[in-house]
């Protein structure tokens, strides 16, 4: 049986227009998208360290061959 989701209880910028200004741009100091960054990026970096057997490095095509 798999273990349960812990949901952390505060709460987070779900979507990237949360850090905007009040004239459209990315406001990079906004205290809750740094979190959500830092949260989500840890996340990723725990999945692929659990699934490293997983992951393959692919072969880097050159776009700018005429191939």
């Amino acid at each position: 049986m798999l273990k349960p989701i812990e949901k952390p209880n505060r709460q987070l910028v779900h979507h990237p227009t949360n850090a905007l200004d009040d004239f459209c741009r990315y406001d990079a100091s906004n205290r809750m998208w740094l979190e959500f960054d830092d949260s989500l990026s840890l996340q990723l970096i725990v999945f692929e360290y659990h699934n490293r057997r997983h992951i393959r490095a692919g072969m880097q095509l050159d776009r700018r061959s005429s191939f």
